[in-house]
């Protein structure tokens, strides 16, 4: 119980923060870039297996498309090793990585490209020019059977959800969520900061949806059937951790000083559980409860792992749910 009020009352601030913007893309650059990551086994957390069964239906052709799926793994692995920066010597040790990793900004790139060719130029900051070469003749060899099964199957099945989407993350009570939450967590961002929404289509299958965050981007797999209300949830979860770790050093330095300080031997597993669980607790705990409807909430609530696939978040959150700060709509 003592671990539970320390982390409320940590994290419990009455600043106030300057609107949050929200940008919403849904580009098919960013849809064949994140795809290529899931199938290539860049990415940890993907619906692999639904988009491994994709490209085989639609856009291997040849062996050499085999090989170019492996030269693609072979470059996002050479550029992933990460910069980090040089910690103030008066400042202790937070568990938090503070630097830049290649491979993020590799696909921080797509995220941003309003074409190929604009992903192209964005890779020329981050990668050598033989690789951007490598890079390019990947791209280049799937795109146009890409773009023929986006326009015709992803974009018409899913620029209702992206446009509905935009719309939600607009409304005025999503916003107050967005800034409501920017406030607990005292992130500390510049004024009128611009947070990124980016939405991958993906075809239905009984394979859960995947979400993260990657820096201020959050990403999120959608189906074809789905309403953004349905989606909300895990896209205020993943940006939950945007702002945790965009609390300053100061704010983690006191937050492990004070978990240390209560002598108890879960402080620092609690400690660790303490990013995912409140990100829970916010997105698939009470965004959840003011969205749906009484008898929904009960239901979900009442099914074990719901808020997370993982017995000790999927319990912290829950925990911890009561203790936070009510969200209005």
């Amino acid at each position: 119980m003592k671990l539970i009020f320390l982390i409320t009352s940590l994290f419990a601030s009455t600043a106030v923060f300057a609107d949050i913007k929200v940008k919403l893309h849904f580009t098919p650059t960013a849809n064949l870039v994140y795809q290529l990551d899931c199938i290539s086994n860049v990415l940890p957390h993907c619906s692999r297996e639904t988009y491994k069964d994709l490209w085989k239906t639609n856009f291997f052709k040849t062996d050499e498309d085999q090989d170019l799926v492996k030269s693609w793994s072979d470059l996002m692995t050479r550029y992933r090793p990460e910069l980090e920066f040089e910690r103030p010597k008066d400042k202790p040790y937070n568990g938090r990585f503070q630097g830049v990793k290649l491979a993020t900004k590799a696909r921080i790139a797509s995220f941003q490209s309003t074409s190929m060719e604009d992903y192209f130029n964005r890779l020329d900051l981050i990668v050598i020019p033989k690789d951007k070469e490598k890079f390019e003749k990947v791209i280049r060899n799937f795109y146009p059977r890409f773009e023929k099964w986006w326009t015709t199957v992803a974009l018409p099945k899913g620029k209702k959800f992206a446009k509905q989407t935009d719309a939600l993350l607009k409304t005025p009570n999503i916003s107050k969520i967005i800034k409501q939450y920017a406030g607990f967590y005292e992130a500390s961002l510049p004024d009128d900061y611009t947070v990124h929404f980016n939405l991958f289509y993906r075809p239905d299958s009984k394979e859960s949806t995947s979400g993260q965050q990657i820096e201020n981007y959050s990403v999120a797999e959608f189906l074809p059937f789905e309403k953004p209300a349905d989606r909300i949830d895990v896209i205020i979860h993943e940006l939950c951790h945007f702002f945790y770790e965009s609390a300053t050093d100061e704010k983690f330095a006191s937050l492990l000083k004070a978990f240390d300080a209560t002598g108890k031997i879960e402080a620092r597993a609690a400690y660790n559980l303490l990013n995912e669980s409140l990100a829970t607790a916010f997105g698939n705990g009470l965004v959840n409860k003011l969205t749906m409807d009484s008898k929904r909430w009960e239901k979900y609530y009442a099914k074990p792992l719901s808020f997370y696939n993982n017995y000790h978040i999927d319990k912290a959150s829950r925990t911890v749910m009561p203790w936070l700060p009510p969200v209005s709509g």
